[in-house]
């Protein structure tokens, strides 16, 4: 058995609908998005990578067949929870619990009557949540996510993860920035929340920069704090959208992309690296605390 600590890596997709005026940051085109989609998860698939794809729902109808394909290859089909989309004129935490639960509702309804399949790992658009959303997420079934981005600060859309718990733990049923023993294992995205500007800490998109610049000097200060404070389970989690050339092998993404596959598969010399899926880190977080007599929390 390795004496190596485990480090579990955790790739996600953000896939937005296309080109809705109401909602800027999606793709140009479904097209667009396609490659995006495709590219994506063909390369670190094919680098021994999982995928979770969190899919708005008008997102995944239109991709329907490439989603069969891909869930039958192990990416993990994911909710992508964008209230916009679905006619609202707020992000998710702007809304009361009742009213929360209205939008989970009927997104998850959408999600299944495209792909056939009931999800049970979702994310927010822009982070957006407050102390109702994660009892909302466990009573409409889901059992993990990747909701939280710890340090931003963003009121307008009432992202605000100042103080939020950095790693991967059950949520609290009073508080979304607090560990609790809510049966929802929340992954945040990993960030340096101890930096911020424009409300928002550097966190691991891969647009965000170079894997010099940018990725490895944000990965090794994380490493470092997991460290020194002991973190009992260990994840990397990283984002992007449905809207970069990931297919094109000569595009920035696409080389920043394989640069950071090639720099994680070094990171074996120190830790036993595992690749996995949202749902599947679950499985390994209750592994690792029945193991070491934690129970949830």
């Amino acid at each position: 058995m390795s004496n190596r600590p485990s480090l579990h890596v955790i790739f996600t997709m953000n896939c937005l609908p296309a080109a809705p005026r109401r909602v800027p940051e999606g793709p140009n085109s479904w097209e667009q998005s396609l490659r995006a989609i495709d590219g994506y998860c063909t390369r670190l698939l094919n680098a021994g990578y999982a995928v979770t794809l969190f899919l708005e729902p008008h997102c995944a109808d239109a991709h329907a067949p490439l989603m069969e394909e891909l869930s039958d290859r192990g990416v993990e089909l994911g909710l992508y929870i964008q209230p916009q989309a679905l006619g609202s004129q707020a992000y998710l935490g702007h809304h009361d619990r009742d009213a929360q639960h209205t939008i989970v509702r009927l997104a998850l309804e959408a999600f299944q009557d495209a792909v056939g399949a009931r999800p049970v790992t979702c994310r927010p658009d822009l982070f957006s949540a407050n102390d109702d959303t994660f009892p909302v997420l466990c009573e409409l079934g889901f059992r993990q996510g990747s909701v939280s981005s710890p340090g931003r600060d963003l009121p307008r859309h009432a992202a605000t993860w100042v103080g939020a718990e950095p790693d991967a733990h059950y949520a609290n049923s009073s508080s979304r920035l607090r560990r609790g023993d809510l049966p929802f294992l929340e992954v945040p995205v990993t960030t340096d929340a101890s930096q911020r500007r424009g409300g928002i800490a550097p966190d691991l998109a891969i647009e965000n920069g170079t894997l010099e610049m940018w990725h490895r000097p944000l990965i090794e200060g994380q490493l470092r704090r997991m460290e020194t404070h002991d973190v009992p389970f260990r994840v990397l989690c990283f984002v992007t959208q449905n809207r970069f050339a990931f297919h094109d092998r000569d595009d920035r993404l696409a080389t920043t992309l394989q640069e950071i596959v090639r720099y994680l598969d070094s990171l074996e010399e120190q830790y036993d690296v595992n690749p996995v899926t949202i749902a599947g880190a679950h499985a390994r977080f209750r592994e690792s605390h029945a193991a070491n007599g934690r129970g949830q929390v």
